[in-house]
């Protein structure tokens, strides 16, 4: 029995080394990122929360923003005031976050009695959607730090049932929701497929918990939420996506990610296929895989059914929510064909190509141009000699886009068009219309175009009236 006991805490030891080590060589990657990558259009408008633009406090900017919570903006402030506007100092908090999430994924996966944990933990961390984000100044990998955090009282909270556990759960699980709105979705589901266990005693308190908690989550949240909802700008910058772009964001490219969900798929099926067969011994086993299924389920339909009522993009941040789940569910299905003989092989064809599918996506999304507002900010002063003015295509929020890394263009705005040049300033989200109909008006004022300078996904169009 005392060699037992000492074989497993190796293996625990041994497991959580190699772990530590897999998560170490992932931030090392995390920070190439973080230097390489400039930053982006929705992290410059965080960053603007914290400069007060517009004269605007920064809890009203942050409820400008839509689906906003303001958790986040104060989080990253200190790291802003210690290293500035700088990508490490928009970035920094989420990487931590992320290196905290991947630890405590790397913990569920092994209490949900997965026999190779590290590799549904690589799963994890090459997801395109987490790696991208855990390198972008954004509120996601907060809030799925807080998801997982509370997922793991969750799982406590099934097996013994208390109002410390409870209350837990309710904390981390507000925090979540404070940092990301959609970071709540998965314990809707995790109380609803709970239901599917209330013909014993354990877990119909457990459920009663698990209700309250999510209640008094969501009415906490409430009334930052019809405070916000009113003040949301309807013009607020956002690249346009077509309906299931999520996905092919999600896995990098469109081969990739649907190979990517079809696996998913797979091993969720084959996960609730199993789960199914289960006996007694298993119960908990099988309690937490169809309570995370129930996250993934809710996950992906109320956001479906929310954007289609709203008439809004399925972007691939929503997708982050579910993925987590997805993994260990998928891998629990995956593991238990395994089992058998004949079916290892098809196990081992699943693991590969689901890494395979996760690589290819990091690839595609890390060596495709990012859009370099600030690098295209630097290159409009110089254009400014003589009485030259600058006019920010789009209006409303462009320009602050480019005031954040050059203040001086406030200045150089312009307030007329009696000027002799006029520097159009169009940032990478502005569309093919909007710049038409800026060029198109100089026209009309006798302006003629000298000279267009692409940079970092947007342009500067130089238009002078004749001597």
């Amino acid at each position: 029995m005392p060699t037992m006991f000492l074989g497993s805490v190796r293996e625990s030891v041994r497991l959580f080394v190699l772990g530590t080590i897999v998560i170490a060589a992932y931030a090392v990657l995390l920070c190439i990122g973080i230097a390489m990558i400039p930053l982006r259009i929705p992290e410059i408008l965080q960053l603007a929360a914290n400069r007060g633009f517009e004269s605007l406090s920064m809890l009203r900017w942050i409820a400008q923003a839509p689906n906003s919570a303001p958790l986040n903006y104060f989080v990253q402030m200190p790291f802003l005031l210690v290293l500035g506007y700088t990508p490490l100092g928009a970035r920094l908090d989420s990487l931590l976050f992320a290196i905290a999430a991947s630890f405590l994924f790397f913990h569920l996966a092994r209490r949900v009695g997965l026999a190779h944990p590290l590799l549904a933990l690589l799963v994890f961390l090459l997801l395109p959607v987490h790696a991208l984000l855990a390198v972008q100044g954004l509120p996601f990998e907060q809030a799925l730090f807080f998801l997982l955090l509370a997922t793991e009282w969750f799982l406590q909270l099934v097996e013994k049932p208390s109002i410390p556990t409870a209350g837990l759960y309710a904390v981390f699980l507000t925090l979540g929701t404070y940092s990301a709105p959609y970071a709540f979705l998965p314990a809707i589901g995790y109380v609803l497929f709970l239901l599917l266990f209330v013909n014993r005693a354990g877990e119909r308190r457990a459920m009663w918990f698990a209700l309250s908690a999510t209640v008094i989550t969501a009415a906490l949240f409430l009334p930052y939420y019809l405070w916000a909802l009113p003040q949301v700008n309807p013009f607020w910058p956002s690249r346009p996506e077509l309906y299931g772009n999520a996905f092919e964001q999600s896995a990098g490219n469109e081969w990739a990610a649907y190979a990517a969900m079809t696996l998913f798929g797979l091993g969720i099926l084959a996960a609730i296929w199993i789960a199914l067969r289960w006996g007694a011994a298993e119960l908990f086993r099988r309690i937490w895989l169809v309570c995370l299924l129930g996250g993934i389920v809710s996950s992906l339909a109320i956001t479906a059914v929310a954007d289609v009522w709203l008439g809004a993009s399925f972007t691939a941040d929503q997708l982050l929510w579910a993925l987590p789940a997805a993994v260990l569910v998928a891998f629990a299905g995956a593991e238990r064909l395994a089992a058998r003989r004949r079916m290892r092989p098809v196990a081992a064809v699943f693991a590969t190509l689901l890494i395979a599918a996760c690589v290819a996506g990091d690839y595609f999304e890390f060596s495709r141009p990012a859009e370099d507002t600030a690098a295209e900010a630097a290159l409009i002063a110089p254009e400014l000699g003589g009485d030259a003015c600058v006019v920010f295509v789009s209006e409303r929020f462009s320009k602050v886009l480019f005031e954040v890394f050059a203040p001086s263009l406030q200045r150089r705005e312009c307030l007329n068009f009696s000027h002799q040049r006029i520097v159009l300033a169009s940032h990478p989200y502005v569309t093919r219309e909007q710049q038409d109909n800026a060029e198109s008006f100089f026209r009309g004022l006798n302006f003629s175009e000298t000279r267009r300078i692409p940079s970092g996904g947007g342009q500067i169009v130089i238009m002078e009236q004749p001597h």
